[in-house]
């Protein structure tokens, strides 16, 4: 092969290997990672407690999913570690719970938005959010308790409230004190307490300390005739949630 051949080849391979290395380039403008940018949303940072917290955490991760973007809780001083304190308490009772969130490390620079007038119960589409271009959004409202905003998504909720082994453990050790506890109320024919037709515990949470912190006036009582009647099998009612349906199942108890 003369010369001239040898220095046209070259000339081609070169050609070649510049073609190929520009088809990769385009690829990966167009298809990979450059192309899709994460973007963030979140939540002011409240003080509340376990349930509050956890209210937060729910509506804010299904805000985010609704608009494509990834939920964060934001760098913000005054509630960070007790936020973060509140967080490793739910996560222990619910490990998938940390898969909704990151957490901001630090300043951001992020766009303040008004949300539901700075409601925890007012409703506002997330999806009118979904002109905004900015990386990250930080929604004007820090108390978020309406159901709305993860109607939509409720197995995957169920999912992510799914109890940690060592909660459920605990749990079917108070209900088995429970069941020894009730059959030492005496036996009827022969039959424990617990296994008696139509027998059974019941236990009612009652949330108070809201209302006692803030002096809000109250009737103890009111709480007492109406587990009374329940109780009595006098009023049915719909329960949100048993032991063998789940988180946000029901059904109708007399």
């Amino acid at each position: 092969m003369d010369s001239s051949c040898k220095s046209l080849l070259a000339v081609v391979v070169f050609v070649q290997f510049c073609f190929i290395l520009w088809i990769h380039s385009w690829l990966m403008r167009n298809t990979g990672d450059e192309a899709v940018e994460k973007k963030y949303v979140a939540l002011h940072l409240n003080d509340g407690r376990m349930g509050n917290q956890l209210f937060h955490m729910i509506n804010g991760y299904a805000i985010a999913r609704t608009i494509g973007r990834i939920h964060y809780l934001p760098y913000e001083d005054r509630f960070r570690d007790l936020v973060v304190q509140r967080l490793k308490q739910l996560e222990r009772v619910f490990p998938a719970i940390k898969r909704t969130y990151v957490i901001d490390k630090s300043e951001t620079n992020r766009t303040l938005v008004k949300f539901a007038n700075k409601s925890c119960c007012v409703y506002d589409d997330p999806k009118r959010l979904l002109n905004y271009d900015d990386k990250y959004l930080l929604l004007d409202f820090a108390w978020v308790q309406n159901p709305r905003y993860f109607e939509g998504m409720i197995e995957e909720v169920r999912e992510i409230l799914e109890f940690s082994p060592s909660v459920v453990s605990e749990g079917n050790h108070l209900l088995d004190m429970l069941k020894l506890n009730s059959s030492s109320l005496g036996n009827s024919h022969g039959i424990s307490f617990w296994d008696r037709p139509q027998q059974s515990t019941l236990c009612i949470h009652i949330r108070r300390t809201d209302f006692l912190e803030r002096n809000i006036s109250t009737n103890m009582m009111d709480t007492v005739v109406a587990a009374n009647d329940i109780a009595r099998g006098m009023v049915s009612f719909y329960l949100k949630g048993t032991f063998h349906d789940g988180l946000f199942g029901g059904g109708v108890l007399h």
